[in-house]
């Protein structure tokens, strides 16, 4: 079982190496992440006509949250500070009033 999470682990990370940032928007919202591989340092930038704050929540592989921050504006590109966590793969879920974003990030 350890030697098929690890593969699993290790193509995830190997196939997602060349993203450099995510992008993603709907009607509403726009959600902007980066660098994607990262030292532990992203930036997120909701925007939005509609939300004025969202939430970020960080968990790791076995689903540990590790990382929150609350009430974040809208609008406004934020900086979160990842560096004290071990190299690997991690959700990210951004979560606003009418939407919950995932996405994955490399810490290298």
């Amino acid at each position: 079982m350890k030697k098929i999470l690890f593969f699993l682990v290790v193509l995830i990370a190997f196939s997602m190496t060349n993203i450099r940032a995510i992008s993603a928007t709907t009607d509403t919202i726009i959600l902007k992440l980066y660098p994607n591989p990262t030292d532990g340092l992203i930036n997120v930038m909701v925007s939005s006509e509609t939300e004025k704050t969202f939430s970020i929540i960080v968990y790791n592989l076995i689903g540990k949250e590790i990382h929150r921050e609350t009430n974040l504006d809208a609008n406004e590109e934020k900086e979160i500070n990842l560096c004290g966590f071990p190299n690997g793969v991690y959700n990210c879920m951004i979560i606003c009033k009418k939407e919950v974003r995932r996405v994955k990030i490399i810490i290298n």
